[in-house]
This record gives structure tokens, C-alpha cells and sequence, in this order.
């Protein structure tokens, strides 16, 4: 039979209707592609043999994710489970919304009914996600006590809505049985120090704890879990300094601390683990690849801990609160990836001494002064964030970012800038220009609510000739104002274009690049809500010294 062709008989063969000579694919693999199908499209399978029907109604993953609080809706639950109990058909994984009306009886109903012993001892992955109806008071839900009691289970995740919710709590009489527990995920949960610390001691096997916005925790222990290579924690209590104990976590990779507390000190230490006189630093700095802080308070005994005691550190994010000095310096051997972000900082000098960087990305109210060892290559690709600007955007700030262009032409550049802006005009231009050639090293500029006068062009393309060019957050006409003035750059050819080629600009409609035309405002008057995204070819040489 020549390659590729079907005749009558392959497609016998391969008929969806049963018979006695067809074959039958495992009900295992049938699961499994309806389990990656959303619920109507798994449905649909129904339709193609008896044997897609039954491996539907037999399928061991059950996802109920609508907020609907009928009777019929429930009822329709029950019958679901019922029926899977009735023939001990097992439930290897269950994802539930619920949406409570009658906090008695609907925890009831939980414990009794969603997390009966016949679910819960065959289920490896629960997800339970609870908010409040709307129409009826804010009020606390109690979890059931038999949450964690399935010897089975891989994966639990509970969630509630904490905008409706005052919280979900969990009992003190919890029966702890999921010795085979990989991952726990607790948000907007109310739970003990005993609980919780009972429940790591006997979960030995737990590989990621994600803790988002939980009450009750006034301490974290995580001790003796060989396996744990993830942990992240996102808390909103005002004074979190030293809550965090970390000890025999050899396995711990990625560690990810996020405070959202709303009044900030001006001195201390907002870290959630003591630098000083703990093991914690010491248990993180020796397995710790990936090391992510927001919203905290550090000081130079921090520094020092990631040069001495973090030795394996790949990627380091720090998004401080507070830096009091105008001098930030960063060491470390082995750091790849480093991401700063300063928002309420007078940091003026920023050095980085990383022999092994790739990659530097800077978002700070102030460009500072960059500096990297001159005994070792700076990171090839560098990315700044200059949104709200301390000062307006003038004259010195674009000279400043042309320094640091400057300083590493071998560097790779990725820039955003949104600020209030002051009105250029042609002397500004020319005393940019007097200082040092036209960058070519950067890949992108995006501006963001920066009004672009006259000048604004000039004075850019002076600096530095992006090869994309993005204006965001501009309404339609602050749009079509930018296309007129970027038609009229490529018409006049003036002096400070004549290395500027081409200008495409990309549809929004469709995504495609194309070129700007004059009929382009009028085709798309009504698509420009947001902005504008260009790419600019420029000549391969050409420099504008003074």
C-alpha cells in the first residue's frame, strides 16, 4: 500500500463504532485525554462509542468548578458521588467550588457527603475552593476535620475568597493520615502553629508549601523535610521579623517571601528569618538556587549573608521597601540573574561585583550610577524600570541614561520609562548630542505617559536608536499625534533621521506588522485604546559625535 494513502479498509479498522474486531483504547488513556479536556469537551466524547461514554462516567478526576448554589445543583453533586460510591468507582482526584449559603449545613454536607471515607481513600488530589453567597452575611467556615485524613493524597489545595469570607478555619481535632502528601497550598486559611506544624512533621515527603495571606501562623517551623525544594509564603502581618525557622531543608531550592503589611518601619529588619544568630540563613544559603524577597526592609548584614552564606545562589529579586544609603553594593560568586527593584530608595551608586552574571534588571524611582568591575564582562542583557520618577524627565536625566548606555555598549538593553516630562527644545537637543555617540545597544524603549513634545524624538533618538519602540498608556488622539509625528520624521529625513530607514508600526487588530501610512489613523480610529508598538530599522553605521 503506497505511504499515506487511506483506503476503505484502514478506515474500517480504525472505525469509532464498536465491534467485536476493533480495538478498544485503555480506559486509563480514554481518562486521561478527557482529564486534559475542559468539561464540555470532554462531554462531547460521549458521543463517539459506548466505550467514550462509560470511561466519562467512570472517570476518576471529578472537577464541579461552577459557584452555583441551587438545590438541583447539589443535588446533581450528590448523585455524582453516590453513584461513584455505589459501584466503587474510585475518585482519585475531586476540584470543588463551593459557594456557601448555610454555613451549618453546608459544612455538614462537606464532611458527610464531598469528604466521605469513600472519597477520601482512594483521592490524591483535593482542591477545594470556598467564597461566600453574596445575599447572606460575611461569615467564618470551618474546614472538616477529615481534610487531611486520605493516606493517598499527592496534592491538597484550599482556598477561599478573602474579600467576602471573613476566613476558613481549620479545627484543632484534624485526623493527619496524607503521610504521601507532595503538596500543600493553604490561602486566605486560618490555621494554628500546632496544626500546621503537626502537619508538616507528619508530611515527610512534601516537595512545595505555598502559604498565602494564612491567619494564625505566629510562627513557621520547617524542619526535617529532606524533600521540600520549594517554598513560598506571602503574609500581610505587620511585624514578621524572625517568625521564619528554616533548619534541615537540604533539598530546598526556591524560597519565596512576600510581605504585604501597610505600615513600614523606617529602621529594622522586615526579613521574615533573623541574619544573625539562627540557622535559618545558613539552612537557605546551603541549598538555595533561587531566592525571591518583596516588600522588605534590609540592611548591610543582609548583603553580607548573600556574599558569605549563599554560596549556590543563581537568581537573587530583592523588591525593597527601604534603603537608607546611597550605596548598594551586591557580591556574590555564583549569582546569574539579578533583579532590583527600589521603590522607596535614594540609592545613587549601585555596584555589582557577580563574574558569573547574565542578566541585570533595575526598576527604581532614579536611574543610579551602574557599576561592574571593570576586571569582568558586564551582564549581556540589562533592563530598566524608571517608573515615577522622583523628578521630572529633563535634560540631565537623559544625559545620565546615555552615560550608562554608553559605559556598556556591550550590553544589551531593555528599557521602560513612564514619568512627567518637561518641554524639550532644539538647545536641549544638541547639548545630547554634544555628549558622546548614539547608542545602538538598545532593543527596546517603551515610554508611558510621557508627553512627547516637539522635541521628545529628537532628544530620544539622540540617546540611543531602539530597534523597538513602544508609547503606552497614550489615549487615541495622543496616538494619532505620535503617528503624525513619526509620518513627518520619515518624510523630512532631517539630520537626526537620516540613519532611520524604516518604520513599521503593528496592526492591533490583527497583530501584523505593517507599514505607516497616512490612511492607518483613520482604519484603526477606533482600535488605539492603549498604544502603540513600532520597529524601527536604522542604519547599520552611522554615529552623531559633537
Amino acid at each position: 500500500m503506497e505511504k499515506g494513502v487511506i483506503t476503505s479498509a484502514t478506515t474500517q479498522a480504525y472505525s469509532l463504532e464498536k465491534r467485536d474486531d476493533d480495538i478498544v483504547l485503555p480506559a486509563e488513556l480514554m481518562h486521561r485525554i478527557q482529564s486534559l479536556l475542559s468539561e464540555k469537551e470532554a462531554a462531547r466524547t460521549c458521543v463517539l462509542s459506548k466505550s467514550w461514554l462509560h470511561a466519562w462516567s467512570t472517570i476518576p478526576n471529578l472537577r464541579f468548578p461552577t459557584n452555583q448554589v441551587s438545590t438541583i445543583y447539589k443535588k446533581y453533586i450528590d448523585n455524582t458521588i453516590q453513584r461513584y460510591h455505589d459501584h466503587n468507582i474510585p475518585i482519585e482526584s475531586l476540584e470543588f467550588l463551593l459557594e456557601v449559603e448555610n454555613k451549618e449545613a453546608d459544612e455538614i454536607w462537606m464532611r458527610d457527603r464531598l469528604l466521605a471515607p469513600e472519597t477520601t481513600s482512594c483521592l490524591k488530589d483535593l482542591c477545594l475552593y470556598i467564597s461566600d453567597a453574596r445575599t447572606v452575611p460575611r461569615q467564618s467556615f470551618k474546614l472538616p476535620d477529615n481534610v487531611f485524613s486520605g493516606d493517598k493524597l499527592h496534592t491538597i489545595k484550599l482556598c477561599s475568597s478573602c474579600c467576602i469570607l471573613d476566613d476558613i478555619y481549620i479545627g484543632i481535632n484534624h485526623v493527619i493520615k496524607c503521610v504521601s502528601l507532595r503538596v500543600l497550598r493553604l490561602s486566605h486559611v486560618n490555621i494554628s502553629d500546632d496544626v500546621f506544624h503537626n502537619l508538616l512533621s507528619t508530611c515527610r515527603l512534601l516537595e512545595k508549601v505555598i502559604l498565602f495571606l494564612c491567619l494564625g501562623l505566629k510562627t513557621i517551623k520547617v524542619k526535617n523535610l529532606g524533600f521540600l525544594c520549594h517554598l513560598q509564603i506571602i503574609s500581610r502581618a505587620q511585624d514578621d521579623d524572625g517568625f521564619l525557622e528554616i533548619d534541615n531543608v537540604p533539598s530546598l531550592g526556591f524560597f519565596s517571601y512576600k510581605s504585604f503589611a501597610f505600615s513600614i518601619a523606617e529602621t529594622g529588619n522586615l526579613l521574615p528569618f533573623k541574619t544573625t544568630g539562627s540557622t535559618t540563613a545558613c539552612s537557605l544559603g546551603r541549598s538555595v538556587t533561587r531566592l525571591y524577597l518583596n516588600g522588605v526592609i534590609i540592611d548591610d548584614t543582609f548583603i553580607d549573608m548573600i556574599k558569605s552564606k549563599f554560596v549556590f545562589l543563581e537568581t537573587l529579586t530583592l523588591k525593597i521597601r527601604c534603603w537608607a544609603s546611597e550605596r548598594l553594593v551586591i557580591t556574590s560568586l555564583s549569582l546569574k540573574r539579578l533583579k532590583l527593584k527600589l521603590r522607596w530608595s535614594s540609592v545613587k551608586d549601585l555596584q555589582v561585583d557577580a563574574p558569573n552574571l547574565l542578566s541585570f534588571s533595575y526598576n527604581g524611582v532614579t536611574i543610579p550610577t551602574l557599576l561592574f568591575p571593570s576586571s569582568i564582562a558586564p551582564p549581556k542583557q540589562i533592563k530598566l524600570k524608571l517608573y515615577r520618577l522622583w523628578k521630572p524627565l529633563d535634560t540631565s536625566f537623559l544625559l545620565k541614561l546615555k552615560e550608562v548606555l554608553n559605559n556598556f555598549s556591550a550590553s544589551t538593553f531593555d528599557i521602560h520609562i513612564a514619568s512627567s516630562s518637561k518641554s524639550l527644545n532644539a538647545g536641549d537637543v544638541d547639548e545630547i548630542i554634544r555628549k558622546g555617540p548614539v547608542a545602538n545597544n538598545v532593543q527596546r524603549l517603551s515610554l508611558h505617559e510621557i508627553h512627547l513634545g516637539d522635541h521628545s524624538f529628537d532628544a530620544f533618538f539622540s540617546i540611543c536608536s531602539p530597534s523597538h519602540l513602544g508609547l503606552w498608556n497614550y489615549n487615541s488622539e495622543q496616538c494619532f499625534s505620535t503617528l503624525t509625528v513619526v509620518r513627518g520624521v520619515m518624510k523630512n529625513n532631517t539630520t537626526h533621521y537620516d540613519h532611520l530607514k524604516q518604520v513599521v508600526v503593528q496592526n492591533p487588530l490583527s497583530g501584523e506588522w505593517e507599514a505607516l501610512t497616512s490612511s492607518w489613523e483613520t482604519d484603526f480610529h477606533d482600535s488605539l485604546t492603549d498604544g502603540l508598538e513600532f520597529k524601527l530599522n536604522w542604519s547599520s553605521a552611522f554615529s552623531l559625535d559633537c
